[in-house]
């Protein structure tokens, strides 16, 4: 019974192993490179938290309405939650290459790598948001940003239910950043009445879309990993810029940062 007991928990944790192997960045990798590529991933999207908290309070003086506020407090919220996820989940797997014999660490590690993935889903809706409701964009605008939030949950669901991550999940994850990703922004550029900002919400679009090469190329391309967060902090600058410029202009009750 004992010997039994002991194949089962072998079993269990040699699963454990291959599932959070699989999906730790820069697993082909080892000893000091690895270590480089870790901290890499860190640092290019922590150092960009206080450049997103200075957005947040520069959009929300720029508010004049109640709606305005929320729905940007939303964004500046979901833009911020995701570069936080996202450095404290990669100085986590810091600690289990550093610190191999951590099981908690390694828990820790895929509970964070979830939350990271789903962090995406709600930053691509909530960046979405304030185009689709703080403009013109044709009597369906409310109904296609509901429907942009209840395709991002359903996104997480879909991919988090498991409660293991496998390459299928990963694949699917992609899949519907994509559409999430794409189809909204197809349907601003179709119905709104006003193209201003248009160009520079799908150049940032597609800095995401392109530092897809690099997601994939991780574990062939030493720093793969980290020169994706670069596109990602270049497609949220990019897309801030456009609602700075475009969309929510000066408030004329308050003071811009810049002035």
């Amino acid at each position: 019974m004992s010997e039994n007991s002991a194949r089962r928990r072998r079993a269990k944790a040699v699963a454990t192993a291959e599932c959070i192997a699989a999906y730790s960045p820069a697993t082909r990798g080892s000893g000091c490179l690895a270590i480089a590529e870790d901290v890499a991933n860190i640092v290019t999207h922590a150092v960009s938290i206080p450049a997103v908290v200075f957005a947040f309070l520069e959009l929300q003086l720029r508010t004049n309405t109640a709606r305005e506020f929320f729905v940007l407090a939303l964004y500046g919220g979901m833009m911020l939650s995701l570069f936080a996820v996202s450095a404290v989940y990669h100085f986590i797997c810091l600690l289990v290459r550093i610190y191999p014999t951590g099981e908690g660490y390694k828990y820790m590690r895929v509970l964070l790598r979830m939350a990271d993935r789903s962090m995406i889903h709600l930053f691509i809706a909530s960046c979405y948001t304030p185009w689709l409701l703080l403009r013109d964009n044709g009597p369906f605008a409310e109904d296609i940003c509901k429907a942009v939030w209840i395709f991002a949950i359903f996104s997480i669901l879909a991919q988090n239910l498991p409660f293991k991550m496998t390459a299928d999940n990963e694949i699917l994850a992609i899949t519907m950043y994509l559409i999430l990703g794409v189809l909204p922004g197809t349907f601003i550029g179709a119905f709104t009445t006003d193209t201003g900002g248009l160009l520079p919400l799908a150049a940032g679009g597609a800095l995401y879309i392109v530092g897809l090469i690099f997601y994939f190329a991780e574990g062939y391309l030493p720093f793969s990993h980290a020169i994706w967060h670069l596109f990602v902090n270049s497609g949220a600058f990019v897309h801030y810029r456009a609602m700075t410029q475009y969309l929510i202009r000066e408030s004329k009750e308050s003071t811009s940062f810049y002035y």
